[in-house]
């Protein structure tokens, strides 16, 4: 046998049923073909936000964002405004800024690129542990995002994510991340399933072809590791709300992206995906007296929090108490998640289910939370909102779009009619195909990671969230006869 190898590959915004949709009607025929099996095409779900940069650490990592202390493409840091320095406390991954991200998440956890050294990145905005070498797009990124955005030729850019990716194995790499960005910038400049979009499915298609039938000239084939996956879903917008000049409107003004020039501001509205958004407000006064703990947000700004819950465009929105406790609120009613240590949560409800779920309420692990949400409207909806507030970054009111608006209305060129970043399932559940069978379990996107190392053969790190998920699967016989459901297959 030869050495090992891994290829991940991020098809960028691509949905599980448009694919399931396109192979059942042939029109992908080598995805098709480089993964025939049902056990070789799960869904899984993604992390909030669900948004490209921070949904990228959990392939390269096995942790939440909000454990890396990164919550979403932009975001701002009151402990770091109130001493700040030469480094300026906020962020927007969105353009040039996108190069600090691999030194704004924790220093202190390993990245696949540091485990596996003999590494090659493409297009990745994440390349902390790269070799010099293996960085094939480096700065040539910016040049890239810059040419496509202007032209709308986002056809180019993954087509010349395909030639490095093939150009890649020159260099006999033992672990491959390649990023295809067509699909996800085409459902944002019309529709998730306009013609564009679909195209970009079919080029996507030819990417994968032309790397098996490369593998397979090279004898690579049986020793090699093919994943692709994707970042975060997408739907259609039809609505856009421009939450920092909504807030501006009820006297707090705001700090937001582009208007960062603002130094005399009571709240930051920091938009991600632009699905979601974190709100800071400012404390007594200053930035220096820390976070709003819930108690004190329905307190203080109990009027700002009604006004935001009667907004069609808002499906969710969450705080934190000052004992730790995450509070979730919609229209809906008012859940609790109560972290109670090691992957088990308290879960309870007031005058209805915020998600909309039935019957949840009690303690619970996560993996169990995750299989009896994963085929509601917000999958794994409670670990995620507690995840993200272990961030200090993390706003005092975390905001998620309704299915069909998003948070950015001004300063979006060019207007996003389809988007991502929100809890809903339209943008958390992902497609996970694999040249090793997965298990028949309920997945997510973390637990790429230790799969990945569990076939290269590598220990998993201490501290990672996911879980591997190489183990065998449950075979049909012993399914039936233990009675285990199969958790998603449809899709496909």
């Amino acid at each position: 046998m030869q050495r090992r190898r891994t290829i991940l590959i991020i098809a960028d915004g691509t949905r599980p049923d448009v694919l399931g949709e396109l192979i059942a009607a042939g029109e992908l025929p080598a995805i098709a073909q480089a993964f025939p099996e049902p056990a070789m095409r799960r869904p899984a779900v993604s992390v909030f936000p669900s948004t490209t940069g921070p949904a990228f650490l959990p392939f390269l990592t096995g942790m939440y964002p909000g454990d890396l202390n990164m919550p979403g493409i932009r975001w701002f840091d009151r402990g770091a405004w109130a001493g700040r320095s030469g480094d300026p406390p906020f962020r927007s991954y969105v353009g040039i800024e996108s190069y600090r991200m691999n030194a704004d998440f924790r220093r202190d956890v390993p990245t696949l690129f540091d485990i596996l050294p003999d590494s090659a990145s493409i297009f990745s905005s994440v390349n902390r542990g790269v070799p010099f070498r293996g960085n094939m797009t480096g700065l040539s990124r910016a040049w890239w995002w810059l040419f496509a955005h202007w032209t709308d030729r986002w056809d180019v850019v993954g087509v010349r994510a395909r030639a490095r990716l093939l150009a890649s194995l020159e260099m006999d790499p033992e672990f491959v991340f390649c990023l295809i960005p067509d699909v996800d910038n085409y459902s944002h400049l019309s529709h998730c399933r306009s013609e564009p979009a679909i195209a970009a499915y079919r080029r996507l298609d030819q990417t994968i072809g032309e790397l098996f039938r490369e593998l397979e000239r090279r004898r690579w084939r049986e020793d090699t590791l093919v994943v692709m996956v994707a970042d975060h879903g997408h739907s259609a917008v039809h609505t856009h709300l421009g939450l920092p000049e909504w807030m501006a409107e009820r006297g707090f003004m705001p700090f937001y992206y582009p208007r960062i020039w603002n130094r005399s501001f009571d709240s930051a509205v920091m938009v991600s995906g632009n699905g979601m958004a974190h709100i800071h407000l400012r404390r007594g006064g200053t930035w220096t007296a820390g976070p709003v703990p819930d108690e004190e947000v329905v307190r203080v700004f109990g009027a700002l929090l009604g006004a935001l819950l009667e907004r069609r465009e808002i499906g969710i929105i969450a705080t934190k108490r000052s004992d730790g406790a995450v509070v979730v609120r919609s229209r809906s009613g008012t859940g609790v998640v109560t972290p109670l240590g090691e992957g088990h949560f308290q879960y309870s409800t007031q005058g209805g289910d915020p998600f909309g779920y039935r019957g949840l309420e009690g303690v619970w692990n996560s993996d169990d939370l995750l299989e009896e949400t994963l085929a509601t409207r917000y999958p794994d909806g409670p670990v995620q909102l507690e995840q993200l507030f272990h961030s200090p970054r993390t706003g005092d009111i975390v905001v998620s779009a309704e299915v069909g608006f998003d948070l950015r209305d001004k300063h979006e060129n060019p207007e996003h009619f389809s988007g991502h970043g929100a809890l809903h399932a339209d943008h958390m559940v992902v497609p996970w195909f694999s040249t090793a069978p997965l298990p028949d379990v309920p997945l997510r996107t973390v637990d790429v990671f230790p799969t990945i190392l569990h076939w290269m053969g590598k220990p998993i790190p201490p501290g990672v969230t996911g879980k591997d998920r190489l183990a065998p699967a449950v075979e049909p016989e012993q399914a039936e006869m233990t009675g285990a459901r199969t958790v998603g297959a449809s899709a496909f």
